[in-house]
């Protein structure tokens, strides 16, 4: 349209009846219609138009001006013209100088194609740029932007736009002249045999003829006729232009267009209901829709995009073919039923301003625009997803109610109102829709008709479900406290839960009620105190489901949002949907929350000392084959929580029995020893691990059955420990108490951790306790509350029934300056604060350990003396015999122990013989001696109740006490008697001193530090000689002392010692008082070493040379009673010497006499 025209002319083809073509041509002045159109003419509210009719027969070419004239008809003025057009002046302030709206070059409509049109399409859009199935829509619609600031509306119209307010209802548009209807009879079939064109001008003998005359002034366009045969509804979805020569444009989409859309129908006509929260999603993402929209309804996607887009798009004169559809009208029936119905019909009094037009009854139409998202006027305009939704009554106007639901108190109704179609919405039911053009006179396809041209989806079914969540149920009591935490001072006995609200249209949905709006209007003032939407109790909920959580310990997995389901349960509404469900709740103590059962009725048991929280959610109605619900979890709505909580009243079995032992205990450690480089580099030579003793941590680990690495301690899989400690220890304790780690080694050796190991006999959840505290005679050692935090060792295969608890003290036992060592007895208490003021804390645990003394005596011993002593010499009465005497090394001490309570210890070191014995015949080199044969003891583990074990007190023999505290008696080596032949040999000895066995101590504090003698020799074993006379001599025979080297008797080539046997004869004394013994002859006792294992001295004496004549001497009987007594002696000098002196007479002073033997009786002889 150029800027000369004055009045556009627009045909719109309604009916065909087989002989009478009837069309509605529209009429728009492009300047004010209230002024003449030229000069000499009246305005065009008051003129009294001749249209001259043209149709063009076949349409192989577009339509050509110069096309001989069909018929002429006058259209008489319409009398409500003038006085709607002045009442639409005052109501709109008009611009009579506004033009239209210009084009910009970056204009471009589009649309994405849902997936159910692209689903009944079934091919890829012929216009990808506008038409579009990537995301490119969600992102123009969610892009982020600066807020959109919107420019003040401007009040000034022009009439191009009040002229379209008049087109949106046909009846107004005809009254204010814009629509005359032409009846033109078709007498002549065969001119439109084959179809046609038929456009309109000014005849020049009616007002406004002389238009014709000016250049462009009178514009008018064609509508095309289809083939006609039958009667039809005609429809014209497109207009051409009238040219006065063939154009070369190409207008075969147009042709298409015009072909396909003759009938007035769509052809692709889709339908879905949304099922996530997300409008923009079309497939399931796990949400459900808050609100219910109803259905939402599409048509014919590609082709309405394309026709706005033409609309827009620039270089408008490519195609001048203006947009015949002014809106859609669509209809409903359930699926079954054969009738359609409307849901565009309207009513009521149609007026403008001064002028009363008379009752408006029947269709109005639902317009499609495209909006730009950033709120300006050039770039892409995006046509919705879907063009409309149904949710309900009709869709051309408001509803008042839901206005009013909406927080409108009173709505200011329209004069034209939307009928009731008389068709309700309702779950579980399924819809059928089509879809009706309308034309910009109003005309288009009427209810009853049918599509004469169909399409791949003339017609769209939805099954219409409820994919709206019901909301959370209602809870009448407040159980929190002012901080909105759960209030233990006043848990709740019941809890009093109300259907949740559903509100509009979604409640209108149901059909449960039998006035839902009313009802809902009746809910207004108590929603606006509450603070909601308007709403009735849900009557698809017929019951609540609850979950029973109680407060994990934060890290547990179990626990995602820090609370661990422990049942599930349900309870049933009463019938009447406004009465409440009244939920007893029994409050109990119990071990392990997890064991709790709820029946389906009665009281719910929720278990004590435990943050309790309630998950109520409302259930719908069960329905298994989906036909009202969506889906199963649309019947579950999201839960209402309620924080509980209820402190113990009383605790019983808090802790699980487990044995003493294990329970309570002391533990002594040794210093870790350093690893020998020698035996390391051995092992490492040998290509094999080099080991290692244990080190302090994986001791103490093993003594307590606590996993470790190094110096920290940690759970077993699957226990949750928890750990407190004394503050005389250095360590390092993680912020869940579950594990600990100690400075350094010499933090825990040579002191006592007595270790109270305890095991709760409850679950994880269980926070009953408010305080533990741990007192050693009657001190407060350590205080602890179990933390609200597990560790990851504890969540590997979790036994959440139980928690360990390990509560580690340190004694050092050393004694004080001054003091001696004695044992410690120490007494412990283990106590307990529970939660809340009413309850009950169960008795402490009582503890009671003595702990041996572990620290050494510091005395070091030192010899002043030694020396053997004998026991008393006793003899038969007639001097004849002697009893053996018991003899033992002594040894005399410097001073006398210090500790009443100890005593001298000692051990043998070495052993070697007698170097006078054995000669050279031993193999001298040193020997590596023995370490102190104790238990190293790294672990010395103490239990109550264990008494004295008399650790390390085997490990050295204990000197025998005299009456004098310096002098102690040696005893003989273990294993030894006073016949041994290692008493020949000498011994190195340790000597120390001890805690005797009157005092508990362990083995590595028994001894103190040691003194090392050499050379000391026990008594050596006793002589035995034996005697034989004849009648001419007495021979007495005694062994030689042989020396033992490694236990075995080695046989010198000589031997080193000499025995000499003395010959007595008993006497009595002159008074007769006693009998003495005199020494008649001495011999020495011949061996020969080389023909003996055990060689044998023998000595002879010959009666009759050596003894008779010194008897006689003696002025003895030769038949006095004879004895004698052998001695053997250690080597003196030359040995050849031995045998020819007197070493018992005339030497005896110089000679070293290794034993003797007892006075043995000469046996006699027979008469």
């Amino acid at each position: 349209m150029g800027d000369t025209t004055l009045l556009v002319a627009l045909p719109f083809l309604q009916q065909w009846s087989g002989s009478k073509l009837t069309v509605n041509v529209l009429l728009l002045p492009r300047k004010t219609p209230l002024k003449p159109l030229i000069t000499g003419a009246p305005p065009f509210a008051t003129a009294n138009f001749k249209l001259t009719i043209h149709i063009q027969s076949g349409t192989e070419q577009l339509p050509i001006s110069g096309t001989a004239n069909y018929a002429t008809e006058s259209i008489p003025i319409v009398p409500t013209a003038e006085p709607v057009l002045k009442s639409l002046v005052t109501l709109f302030p008009v611009d009579p100088a506004a033009g239209g709206a210009t084009r910009d070059v970056t204009n471009r409509v589009r649309k994405y194609a849902p997936l159910t049109y692209q689903e009944i399409a079934g091919s890829a859009p012929r216009r990808p740029g506008l038409l579009v199935t990537d995301r490119s829509y969600g992102c123009a619609i969610n892009y982020k932007r600066r807020p959109y600031r919107p420019l003040p509306p401007n009040p000034i119209m022009s009439w191009g736009k009040i002229f379209a307010i008049c087109l949106r209802n046909y009846d107004l548009a005809k009254a204010a002249g814009l629509i005359r209807r032409l009846s033109i009879d078709i007498s002549d079939l065969t001119i439109l045999k084959n179809g046609g064109y038929l456009w309109v001008t000014l005849a020049s003998d009616g007002d406004g003829g002389g238009l014709m005359d000016i250049p462009g002034g009178f514009k008018t366009y064609a509508a095309r006729i289809p083939h006609l045969a039958a009667a039809r509804d005609l429809f014209t979805p497109l207009l051409l232009p009238v040219t006065s020569e063939p154009t070369s444009l190409d207008y075969d989409e147009i042709f298409s267009e015009l072909a396909d859309y003759d009938d007035g129908w769509a052809k692709a006509v889709h339908c879905t209901q949304p099922r996530q929260m997300d409008p923009l999603s079309e497939k399931h993402d796990g949400s459900r829709p808050v609100k219910e929209v109803g259905i939402l309804l599409g048509w014919d996607d590609e082709q309405v995009t394309a026709w706005m887009h033409r609309q827009m798009a620039p270089d408008p004169l490519k195609f001048d073919s203006p947009l015949g559809v002014q809106g859609y009208r669509v209809d409903v029936r359930v699926a079954g039923d054969a009738s359609w119905i409307s849901l565009a019909k309207a009513s009521g009094p149609l007026s403008v301003p001064g002028v009363q037009l008379g009752p408006f009854d029947g269709e109005l139409h639902v317009e499609v625009h495209p909006t730009q998202p950033d709120g300006i006027k050039t770039g892409d305009f995006w046509l919705p997803m879907y063009m409309t939704a149904w949710v309900g009554g009709s869709l051309v106007s408001m509803d008042l109610d839901r206005l009013r639901l909406a927080g409108i108190e009173n709505p200011t109704p329209l004069q034209i109102q939307g009928i009731n179609p008389g068709i309700s919405l309702l779950y579980g039911k399924t819809y059928e829709f089509r879809v009706r053009f309308m034309d910009q006179t109003g005309g288009g396809p009427d209810v009853l008709s049918s599509p004469r041209i169909q399409g791949p989806s003339p017609i769209a079914s939805q099954l219409f479900q409820r994919w709206i969540c019901p909301l959370r149920p209602r809870v009448e009591e407040d159980v929190e406290d002012e901080t909105g935490q759960a209030d233990p001072a006043n848990p709740p006995a019941k809890l009093t839960i109300y259907r949740p609200l559903l509100h509009s249209p979604a409640v209108l949905c149901t059909g449960a009620y039998t006035d839902p709006m009313a009802s809902l209007l009746q809910d207004i003032p108590v929603s606006k105190t509450e603070h909601r939407e308007p709403g009735l109790p849900d009557p698809d909920v017929d019951r609540v489901y609850i979950i029973v959580e109680v407060k994990a310990l934060r890290q547990d997995p179990i626990a995602p949002d820090g609370f661990m389901q422990i049942m599930d349960t349900t309870r049933s509404f009463p019938q009447d949907r406004k009465a409440p469900l009244i939920l007893d709740l029994n409050w109990q103590e119990v071990h392990n929350a997890s064991l709790l059962s709820s029946p389906a009725a009665g009281p719910l048991s929720l278990p004590r000392a435990r943050l309790v929280r309630l998950r109520i959610s409302s259930l719908c109605r069960d329905e298994p084959q989906l036909v009202y619900f969506g889906s199963q979890d649309v019947r579950s709505g999201p839960p209402v929580e309620v924080l509980m909580r209820m402190d113990s009243t009383g605790e019983s079995d808090l802790l699980i029995p487990i044995e003493p032992s294990k329970t309570f205990c002391a533990l002594y450690m040794q210093p870790d020893h350093p690893v020998d480089p020698v035996s390391s580099d051995a092992q490492s030579a040998a290509g094999t691990v080099i080991e290692k003793p244990p080190d302090i941590g994986s001791r103490i680990s093993t003594a307590l059955e606590i996993p470790n690495d190094d110096l920290s301690f940690h759970a077993r899989p699957g226990r949750r420990i928890v750990f407190a400690c004394s503050s005389s220890l250095h360590y390092v304790i993680g912020p869940d108490r579950a594990s600990i780690t100690f400075s350094s080694q010499s933090d825990l050796a040579l002191r006592w951790l007595v270790v109270i190991k305890l095991t709760l006999n409850r679950d994880w959840s269980w926070d009953g306790l408010s305080q533990i505290t741990l007192e050693r005679d009657s001190v407060t050692v350590e205080t602890l509350t179990l933390p609200g935090d597990v560790n990851s060792d504890a969540l590997k295969f979790p036994d959440r029934s139980q928690t360990d608890l390990v509560l580690i003290d340190a004694i050092d036992p050393r004694p004080a300056d001054g003091d001696l060592p004695r044992e410690l007895y120490v007494k412990y208490r283990v106590s307990w604060t529970y939660q809340g003021t009413a309850a009950a804390a169960p008795p402490p645990l009582d503890f009671e350990i003595d702990l041996p003394v572990t620290t050494p005596p510091p005395q070091l011993p030192k010899i002043a003396s030694a020396g053997i002593a004998l026991s008393e010499y006793n003899r038969a009465p007639d001097y004849s015999t002697s009893e053996p005497r018991r003899r033992v090394l002594w040894i005399e001490l410097a001073e006398p122990v210090k500790d009443h309570r100890d005593a001298y210890f000692g051990r043998v070191l070495a052993y070697a013989p007698d170097p006078l014995l054995a000669g050279t015949s031993f193999d001298a080199t040193p020997k590596l001696e023995a370490l102190l044969p104790i238990d190293p003891e790294p672990v010395r583990r103490i239990v109550q109740g264990q008494s004295n074990d008399s650790a390390g007190l085997s490990a050295m023999q204990r000197l025998i006490p005299s009456s004098d505290p310096l002098h102690w008696a040696l005893p003989l080596p273990p294993g030894m008697n006073e016949n041994s032949p290692e008493l020949f040999g000498l011994f190195t000895y340790e000597l120390r001193v001890g805690h005797a066995n009157n005092i508990w101590s362990t083995a590595q504090g028994r001894f103190g530090p040691p003194v090392r003698v050499v050379g000391l020799q026990h008594p050596p074993p006793p002589l035995l000689c034996t005697v034989l006379r004849t009648a001419t001599f007495i021979l007495v025979s005694a062994p030689f002392a042989l020396p033992i080297n490694n236990r075995r008797i080695t046989l010198p080539k000589n031997l080193a010692s000499a025995i000499w046997v003395m010959l007595y004869a008993q006497a009595t004394q002159m008074d007769g008082a006693d009998r003495r013994n005199v020494l008649i002859a001495t011999a020495p006792a011949i061996g020969i070493p080389h023909h003996a294992v055990s060689p044998v001295g023998e000595a002879v004496f010959d009666l009759e040379r050596d003894v008779f004549p010194v008897l006689e001497a003696l002025g003895l009987s030769r038949k006095a009673p004879l004895s004698v007594l052998a001695v053997e002696l250690m080597p003196q000098g030359d040995p050849q010497r031995i045998r020819v002196e007197k070493p018992l007479t005339r030497d005896l002073g110089l000679q070293r006499i290794l034993r003797s033997s007892n006075l043995e009786m000469v046996p006699g002889t027979c008469p």
